[in-house]
């Protein structure tokens, strides 16, 4: 009687961690815009979330006032498609390969370095170094544009021997950049000395590369593509694991615990997940595939927070106890 009682509890218990890890974490919206949302960035304390949106605006919203710190109207017309964030000032894209950075306090301009203003140098992501000494800008003629806003004369060109950028991602020390292709490949590039590696290209993906992370050494990157798929290299070797399926469409938005416990990954499918990044589980489905496509994730308070961008809206997720 004994043993079939301990036996009870222990699948009792089984059946409870189970059905715990399929519950969502609590979640609740922090704030809407009027229009969708295209890009969200955060600061490096997670104090501020910037987020840009159909409508010409770029906006700061304090977490801890929880209100609007300052908002940007861009000239007519304008998207800032691509936005990033360093320690003290914030960088957004429009479209052609330049950046503009304003200042995180109160949204002043700082400088304002581009390229010209050329359909086929069209802007397709951008990443922000966390000093703010310079911005990474890919176009989709396979081009990568270095620019430095404290010298707006400096502007650094970097073509590659691709069909044209999709995404890119720094790593935690601001030195290596990789660069997704349109051609299904990733790239390298040395960020402090703006020099390509030509030897160095992952090929591994049969669609388009949409996301890239990297964990928070620099030893781990994970890709994800059009089909929503995701893979983790070995940065070292390139070696990839094999490519799993997280979406039904493509990935959206990569984001790394800062302790590389995980790795949330959002889908056009409006899904949600959390990933083992050894094991390549999954752990948490946070939300589940709905009508809005998931375009950004954010991963805040070291890893007990995520935020996403939705539609209009803006949602914290509580991963603490996770």
């Amino acid at each position: 009687m004994n043993l079939y009682l301990a036996v009870h509890s222990a699948l009792a218990l089984l059946a409870t961690a189970a059905q715990a890890s399929q519950t969502p974490p609590p979640a609740r919206e922090l704030f809407r815009h009027e229009k969708p949302i295209l890009q969200l960035a955060a600061t490096d304390d997670g104090s501020m979330l910037l987020t840009s949106c159909e409508g010409s605006k770029v906006q700061a919203w304090s977490r801890k006032q929880e209100r609007v710190a300052w908002s940007i109207e861009l000239p007519k017309g304008g998207r800032a498609m691509h936005l990033d964030a360093g320690e003290e000032s914030v960088a957004y894209a429009l479209g052609y390969p330049g950046a503009t950075v304003h200042s995180l306090k109160d949204g002043k301009r700082l400088s304002n370095v581009g390229g010209s203003a050329s359909i086929e140098e069209y802007a397709t992501c951008l990443a922000f170094d966390s000093k703010g000494r310079w911005a990474w800008v890919g176009t989709q003629m396979g081009v990568a544009h270095r620019v430095i806003p404290s010298d707006v004369g400096s502007w650094s060109r970097r073509p590659l021997k691709n069909e044209g950028i999709t995404c890119c991602a720094l790593d935690a020390r601001d030195k290596w950049l990789a660069l997704g292709g349109k051609d299904f490949s990733i790239r390298f590039i040395n960020s402090e000395s703006a020099s390509t590696d030509d030897d160095k290209i992952f090929v591994g993906h049969e669609q388009p590369v949409s996301a890239l992370v990297f964990d928070p050494k620099g030893a781990k990157l994970v890709s994800g593509d059009e089909s929503g798929k995701l893979i983790v290299w070995t940065v070292t070797s390139g070696k990839p694991s094999p490519a799993w399926s997280a979406h039904t469409k493509r990935v959206q938005s990569l984001a790394m615990h800062p302790q590389g416990k995980w790795v949330a990954s959002a889908g056009a499918d409006g899904s949600i997940e959390l990933w083992d990044l050894g094991s390549r589980e999954r752990l948490r489905t946070l939300a589940p595939a709905g009508p809005s496509a998931v375009v950004s994730l954010a991963v805040l308070d070291k890893g007990k927070s995520l935020a996403s961008a939705a539609g209009t809206a803006v949602t914290l997720w509580d991963l603490s106890q996770l």
